[in-house]
C-alpha cells in the first residue's frame, strides 16, 4: 500500500489491531452470531459502495467471523 496513505492513518490511530503489509491491511472481526455479522458487513458494504472502495472479505465460523482485506487502486491494488 501507498506508504504515506499507511503513516497517515498510523498517526490517526486508524490502524488498531490491523495486520500490515505492502500488498494489504487484513483484520478479522468476530461476532457473537451470524446475524451481528452480516449486520457489519451491510453498515460496511453500503458505506464502502459510498466510497467507490470494495473491501475483500471472507466469513468464517458459520459466519460469525470475517475477514477483511483492504487494498488501495492508488497503489497497484
Amino acid at each position: 500500500m501507498n506508504g504515506t496513505l499507511v503513516e497517515n492513518l498510523k498517526t490517526a490511530g486508524g490502524l488498531a489491531e490491523w495486520d500490515e503489509s505492502r500488498e494489504a491491511l487484513t483484520k478479522t472481526f468476530d461476532f457473537d452470531s451470524f446475524e451481528q455479522c452480516q449486520a457489519f458487513v451491510q453498515s460496511v458494504g453500503k458505506y464502502a459502495d459510498s466510497k467507490d472502495h470494495h473491501p475483500e472479505w471472507e466469513t468464517k465460523n458459520g459466519g460469525t467471523s470475517i475477514s477483511v482485506r483492504l487494498t488501495s487502486h492508488f497503489a497497484g491494488n
